[in-house]
């Protein structure tokens, strides 16, 4: 376990000097790829990129910091009863993570200067909605649950790690990082999944089904688009409001992103339904179900 997971501090430079490379790819944010916006001016296109991977950046760091290092710590100050190699581990996870939230907030910084693009901090809300539910919960069926997002949230954040660096039009230093922090989180995955699944095994069936409950809301939350925010990032660069709408809309009708949330929260399914057997449990099926990530 411990092999595969590496510790690094390297500094990233985001040299903007070369405009042939493209700084986010138009599989993560399809507005990119909108007729209105391909047959806009370069430095359009250039800053709604910019706003894209500044929103990608400030957006993974959130749930870095507020979901998955809580989780890390809490395990690894034995709040927890696990073995100590897991706990160990879940030290390392710790110092990776906050290592990647401050080289994503220096990219952020680096990219405000080279761009002048920003946004106010904003607490996705998916992070919103996890707080209100532990806030509800038993301590105990809490801290599982705060365990089991943080798996959710490693699970589906690896799109971004997966596209980007395989793109050659991406900016190199933009790939590099993101291949860096892949390789990292591979070993992450490895550890929360052996966390969850040993935590779920010493739960009694009250606590498997307040958890199996929990997690289908707060995974939709985080899976679902920020439409305002995508809005926002096309008006940021100049189009009206009515074009903003006219883009999002159209590039995220209703039928496809129920289609693409159902496949994009598969691996959270699989983990919970086959690796877990909480579906065993007709009412934790249901409510992923429910929630729009399980085909009834």
């Amino acid at each position: 376990m411990l092999s595969k997971i590496r510790s690094r501090s390297r500094r990233y430079i985001l040299d903007l000097g070369d405009s042939s490379c493209r700084l986010f790819s138009s599989d993560l944010a399809n507005f990119l790829a909108h007729d209105l916006v391909t047959r806009a001016d370069n430095s359009v296109k250039r800053r709604l990129e910019a706003f894209a991977l500044y929103d990608y950046l400030e957006t993974i760091a959130a749930f870095e910091q507020r979901v998955i290092n809580p989780s890390a710590e809490r395990v690894a100050r034995g709040f927890l009863d696990l073995p100590f190699k897991l706990r160990q581990a879940a030290s390392w996870i710790y110092a990776e993570e906050a290592n990647h939230s401050a080289t994503e907030g220096d990219l952020r910084v680096q990219l405000t200067a080279a761009t002048g693009v920003s946004f106010e901090n904003r607490c996705p809300r998916a992070i919103e909605e996890f707080c209100q539910a532990l806030h509800y919960l038993d301590p105990k069926v809490g801290l599982i649950v705060e365990l089991a997002f943080a798996v959710v949230v490693e699970i589906t954040i690896s799109k971004a790690l997966f596209y980007l660096p395989r793109d050659p039009l991406i900016h190199p230093v933009i790939r590099a990082f993101v291949m860096d922090h892949a390789s990292d989180e591979a070993g992450h995955q490895l550890c929360f999944r052996a966390l969850i699944k040993l935590v779920w095994s010493n739960l009694t069936a009250g606590e498997r089904l307040l958890v199996g409950q929990a997690i289908p809301e707060l995974t939709a939350a985080l899976l679902e688009p920020d439409y305002r925010r995508i809005e926002a990032m096309l008006r940021g660069v100049g189009f009206s409001t009515s074009q903003a709408e006219r883009i999002r809309r159209e590039c995220l009708p209703a039928n496809v992103v129920s289609r693409q949330m159902v496949s994009a929260a598969r691996p959270v399914t699989n983990l919970f339904g086959k690796e877990l057997g909480a579906f065993a449990d007709l009412s934790v099926s249901n409510a992923f179900v429910a929630a729009g990530l399980l085909a009834s």
